[in-house]
């Protein structure tokens, strides 16, 4: 049962499409605003965008910016967004935010220093943005948030990667990672957006139903609990298996 009430949703994951989620999840709590698929001429793998009149959310799971720095400096260029979340940046403590954003955005990153993850949000400096502290006992989970002002509404949003294992370690890690998102709608914000990689393909967000499986509950039980909406309507990539 949830604690937020929720109006019907008008947006969902298309059922022939159930692993989805594994590439991309983007959350608000209900509303009125609306989300829409965009496709961009830049070659990165996926996108999706959270707009309202006065504010677009962009997100790419990356799988390595690094190769891919040209696109998404044209993409920055032409689309002006107001925020892009990135996961699986691949990025090192050794290369500046300049590298990846220029002077045009204010970024909040976090860097795994090894293979693989990493995660960053970029905000347009046209908007004050203020980086949310988050916990210490949540240091080894990958996401960052930051508060956005736009035109008197503050929005929270947040950029978050699981990686793609199922291990009693990865339980704990889905467990602290929703303890943690649960502190970040603790300031009750008119606003939240959670984006990232869960990894998690089997949610049908249909029914909210799953496998039995205490990773994918974790997920579940904190989406009822705030009443959350999944915004994601069709496939982000195309893989070596088809849409996905």
């Amino acid at each position: 049962v949830s604690s937020w009430p929720r109006r019907r949703r008008t947006t969902q994951i298309i059922l022939r499409h159930p692993n989805l989620i594994r590439m991309l999840s983007l959350f608000e709590p209900s509303s009125n605003r609306t989300v829409s698929v965009v496709s961009t001429t830049c070659n990165l793998p996926s996108s999706e965008c959270y707009s309202s009149p006065v504010f677009n959310c962009y997100f790419f799971s990356a799988r390595s910016i690094c190769n891919k720095l040209s696109d998404f400096e044209y993409f920055l260029n032409t689309s002006i967004p107001s925020a892009v979340g990135l996961c699986e940046t691949h990025f090192t403590s050794d290369m500046p935010d300049q590298l990846l954003c220029g002077n045009n955005y204010n970024i909040v990153r976090k860097d795994r220093n090894s293979y693989g993850g990493g995660v960053a949000l970029l905000v347009n400096r046209n908007y004050d943005v203020n980086e949310v502290v988050i916990s210490s006992q949540y240091s080894n989970i990958e996401i960052v948030a930051a508060d956005i002002n736009v035109h008197k509404t503050k929005y929270r949003v947040a950029v978050f990667y699981r990686p793609p294992q199922y291990t009693s370690d990865d339980v704990e890690y889905m467990k602290l990672a929703t303890d943690c998102f649960r502190s970040l709608m603790s300031n009750n914000f008119m606003r939240v957006i959670i984006m990232g990689d869960f990894n998690l393909p089997e949610v049908d967000w249909n029914f909210y139903s799953a496998p039995a499986n205490v990773i994918y509950d974790s997920l579940l039980d904190f989406a009822n609990e705030y009443g959350l909406t999944q915004f994601v309507t069709e496939p982000t990539r195309i893989g070596k298996s088809g849409c996905e």
